[in-house]
Parts: structure tokens; C-alpha cells; sequence
């Protein structure tokens, strides 16, 4: 007579084929991800961790892409988790978000022209222009302007993304302002600031400085408009350079002019002054930007 022999399987091998936390992985395979076998979401990025390892993300990364949107978040609005930019417009998917636009409608972008975005700006605490210091160590203020292609464009936008940030307050009506233009922009540089300042045009150009025009006034003493923006811009073609003006009457020129048209000033990446004209080198923002 055959006598049946028990099969006794390790508790320890039975443990590993269940599914704890029922978020479709077993515990085995939650235990060779390094994910959490109690907890269904390892990460905290609002998908399951059986979900992430089906989709390809990483159930140990809320924000798989870095892109500034969960993958969660990634999932309710239908971009792709993988690409940091699912529409490929230059903008982030977590940017768009951030400010409205569309992450997978190439055509809406948070910016036309393409500057760029910083999620964190409410973070600098930056005063405004009738309580801001026109001195170095200090903050510059936090303004929105007016745009050559319409948009009103946050200058804190431009705040921690590693590049110095010029701001140049010019007029129409002043030469050696259209000067700077044409000089920045590659056309005839009639007033040999290339000669002085060799390196500045290209640390621009390159993105080691933002560039930003503020036209103060347009050629009657006025606060430029839309049309007198896109003639800058079309006179003076630069796609890195935005072309500004303080629409809203905020009077940038009154806070931060120094002597005289074009006045430059040059910030960190924290929007602090660290060179602006003085009575031994007017063009001192200059200067710093070529030693760079």
C-alpha cells in the first residue's frame, strides 16, 4: 500500500506570493523593487506601485521624467510620465501646469516667446517696485510687463535657472540704446561696444546672461506700445532677448534709471543686484558680464 507523502511548503515561500498591500505586485517582487509591500503606493505620487511597474515608471520616484508633475499628476493629464516635455514645445509638462497652458498642445505654450518658466517665484519674497532698493545687495523688483508678442511676462520668471539676469532700461528716442540693440542682436555695432566688452554678446547669446530690453518710453516720452515693441524686435531680431514695457505704470524707470538712457543692471540667479552704474564705470553691468 502507497502511503501519500505531505508536501510542507516555507511560510516564508507563501509570504512571498502574496499581495499585501493589493497594489497588483506580490510581495516577493515588491521586495526585489525596494518597494514597500505594506504600502500599495511606495512613492506617493497617487499610482499604485503595480501600476508604475506596468506603465514603466519608477514606483521609488513620485516624478519619474523630473519634469516638475507627479506621475500621478502625469496620469489626470494625460502626458507621458517618460518625456519631461510630451508636447515638445520647450516647456516642462509640471511648467504648464504650473501656469495654465497646455502640455500636450505644442501650439500653447506658457510663454510665446519661449522665456523661461520658474515654478517656485512666490518663494523670493521680492517687493514690489514702490518698496524696492536701487542699490546692489538688494532685490530687484518683482514686476509683470508687456511682451513683443503680447503676453505679460514675470521678470521672477527668469530667477534660478543658474544664468545672470541684465536688465536694461532703454528708450526708442536714445542712440546708444538702439546701440546696445544692435549690437546684442548681430547687426552693426556702431557704437564699438563689441570692442570694449568682447565677451558679452556671446555669454548672452549662450544663456550664461538673460538679456531683458525694458523700453522706458517710446519716442514721445511714452510708456511704449504693443506696435512699438514689435518694431524693436523686428529692427532688432534677438529670440533670447524679450523686449518689455511697464504697461501697468509701475514706473521701472523712475526706481531703478541711474543717470541716464540705457541704464544696465546686472542680477544673480536670486534677482539680487550685483552691478549697476556707478560715477567710475557707468557701464559697469557691462564689465561684469565680460569678466564673467
Amino acid at each position: 500500500m502507497l502511503r501519500k507523502t505531505a508536501v510542507i511548503i516555507p511560510l516564508i515561500f507563501l509570504m512571498g506570493c502574496f499581495d499585501s498591500d493589493g497594489d497588483g505586485l506580490k510581495n516577493g517582487e515588491e521586495e526585489e523593487l525596494g518597494t514597500d509591500p505594506e504600502v500599495a503606493d511606495t512613492d506617493g505620487d497617487g499610482l499604485d506601485d503595480g501600476a508604475e511597474v506596468e506603465a514603466g515608471t519608477d514606483p521609488l520616484d513620485e516624478d519619474s521624467d523630473d519634469d516638475g508633475l507627479s506621475d500621478g499628476g502625469e496620469a489626470d493629464a494625460g502626458t507621458d510620465a517618460l518625456n519631461a516635455d510630451s508636447d515638445d514645445d520647450g516647456y516642462p509638462d509640471g511648467a504648464e501646469v504650473d501656469a495654465g497652458s497646455d502640455p500636450l498642445d505644442e501650439d500653447s505654450r506658457v510663454y510665446a516667446g519661449g522665456w523661461p518658466y520658474n515654478s517656485d517665484k512666490d518663494s523670493y519674497n521680492a517687493p514690489d517696485v514702490s518698496s524696492a532698493d536701487d542699490a546692489e545687495g538688494e532685490l530687484f523688483a518683482r514686476v509683470s510687463l508687456l511682451d513683443q508678442f503680447g503676453d505679460m511676462v514675470d521678470v521672477y520668471d527668469f530667477a534660478g535657472h543658474g544664468a545672470y539676469v541684465a536688465i536694461d532700461i532703454s528708450a526708442t528716442w536714445c542712440g546708444p540704446c538702439n546701440g546696445i540693440a544692435s549690437w546684442l542682436s548681430g547687426e552693426s555695432d556702431y557704437y564699438g561696444f563689441g570692442s570694449y566688452w568682447p565677451n558679452v554678446q556671446e555669454k548672452v547669446e549662450s544663456g550664461e546672461v538673460y538679456w531683458l530690453t525694458i523700453l522706458g518710453q517710446d519716442d514721445y516720452g511714452s510708456v511704449p506700445e504693443l506696435d512699438v515693441l514689435e518694431e524693436w524686435y523686428e529692427d532688432y531680431p534677438d529670440d533670447k532677448i524679450p523686449v518689455l514695457a511697464d504697461t501697468d505704470g509701475e514706473d521701472m524707470a523712475n526706481t531703478y534709471l541711474q543717470g541716464g538712457w540705457p541704464t544696465v543692471i546686472l542680477l544673480d540667479e536670486n534677482m539680487e543686484i550685483v552691478a549697476m552704474p556707478t560715477n567710475a564705470n557707468y557701464y559697469n553691468a557691462l564689465t561684469y558680464i565680460d569678466e564673467l
